[in-house]
This record gives structure tokens, C-alpha cells and sequence, in this order.
């Protein structure tokens, strides 16, 4: 994990928020703002502590992981950067509900939140702006859920899969981010239903599979047991 300040003359965040605030108000926020580059594994914001900052993702991809009192884990989505990402699901909320870790090479912005709120408590517009930016980020974690919903097996698995060649990768080959136990996670099914799942589409012919790498060979026929469900 690498802390240092970000050159933001190219950043997607900073041209947003720009058109609200001046250069004297962005300086502020940037210089209470620390760069992290993180490896896959590493966890960013972890369940529990404080919520000190928010988290600008500007390339990569994470899981938001939370484990119950019981020490159930659930994954309740998978973020890929640009996004503003929050630990809880309020801006002031006092510990982050939720883990957010890297399954990819990642590079965000730590944002102070004492800062933030200052400028936001100040500026109409600004304050908006970070709201919509959220509210973004937690239709993410919606759409996921209602992805899902009403699915049997089969049909999470099939979404999963879709969801990676469309939203994530954009191709029919890729390699899994994730365990087979972290996919149950995420589609909250048992290990044993996903590895069964996976192998009963790669004896039908629908992908093959080596490994963590996964080929799509026929797409419309995932997209067709994902709407039957």
C-alpha cells in the first residue's frame, strides 16, 4: 500500500467537481487527499474502523465484502473504477458498515471526509454533485441485488458470468478476480452449487474452463437460462 499526493490535472473526479468549486477551494480538498496504489488482496477500507474518508476509484476493481456477527461473509457487489465509493451507506456514518478490497491492481483517492463535508455544508451544488456520484455507486450495489433476485442457481451463475463479459471485461475470455468460494459470496449460493454449476455449463458447452480462466462460447445460451432463472 503506497500513500502519496496525486497529480488530479487528468481526473475524472476533479473535472466534476470543478465546475462547483474554484481552485482555491479544490486545493484544500487535494491536500488532505492520499493516492493509494494497491495490489490484489489488499484491503482499502475495512469493516468497522472509522469512516474517515471516501474512496474515488479511478481504475480497478474491488469487492465490497461484509461479515456478520455470525462471521457470514457476503459480497453484496463488485465496483469497477471510475466510481466515488463509500464504506457505509450514508455519508456520515460513524464506522464503515462494509470492507472494500481489491480483486485487481487498483488506484484510488482517500478524501478526507471532515474536508468534504465542510465544502459540501458550504456549497449547494458540490454537496449535490458527491450525492449523485453515491447515489451512482449504490445503484451499483442495487442493480446487483435485483440482478439476482428470484434466481435459482443456474440463473446467478449465468448473471455472474454476463455480468463479467459485459460490465468488467468486455470479452468472451477473461480470468475469474475471484475464488469459487468468493462467487458464492457474491451470488450467495453454496461453494459446492458453483463449482457444480460451472461444471454442469462447461459439460453443456456453453464455456470451457482452465483454471480461473473462463471462455464464453456461447453467450445467448447464459443469457437464456439467466431469464428463465
Amino acid at each position: 500500500m503506497i500513500h502519496v499526493k496525486k497529480q488530479c490535472e487528468d481526473c475524472a473526479f476533479r473535472n466534476e467537481i470543478c465546475r462547483f468549486i474554484d481552485e482555491e477551494e479544490f486545493s484544500e480538498l487535494n491536500e488532505t487527499t492520499l493516492y493509494q496504489h494497491s495490489p490484489k488482496g489488499q484491503t482499502i477500507v475495512r469493516q468497522g474502523d472509522p469512516m474517515t474518508h471516501l474512496l474515488y476509484l479511478s481504475s480497478g476493481l474491488v469487492k465490497l465484502e461484509h461479515v456478520s456477527p455470525n462471521k457470514q461473509i457476503q459480497i453484496p457487489a463488485l465496483i469497477k473504477g471510475p466510481a466515488l465509493i463509500s464504506g457505509n451507506y450514508q455519508i456520515s456514518g460513524a464506522n464503515n458498515l462494509l470492507s472494500v478490497v481489491a480483486v485487481e491492481e487498483t488506484n484510488a483517492c482517500l478524501i478526507d471526509l471532515v474536508v468534504l463535508q465542510s465544502r459540501m455544508r458550504k456549497n449547494a451544488m458540490f454537496a449535490m454533485t458527491i450525492y449523485d456520484m453515491l447515489t451512482a455507486f449504490h445503484q451499483r450495489v442495487l442493480d446487483k441485488q435485483l440482478m439476482l433476485a428470484c434466481k435459482r442457481v443456474p440463473g446467478r451463475i449465468a448473471g455472474i458470468l454476463l455480468l463479467f463479459r459485459e460490465k468488467f471485461y468486455n470479452s468472451n475470455e477473461f480470468s475469474f478476480p475471484l475464488t469459487r468460494r468468493e462467487i458464492s459470496h457474491l451470488t450467495s449460493c453454496s461453494e459446492e452449487n458453483v463449482i457444480r454449476t460451472l461444471s454442469s455449463f462447461e459439460q453443456d458447452g456453453i464455456i470451457t474452463l482452465s483454471g480461473k480462466s473462463v471462455k464464453i462460447l456461447h453467450p445467448e445460451k447464459l443469457k437464456r437460462i439467466y431469464d428463465i432463472g
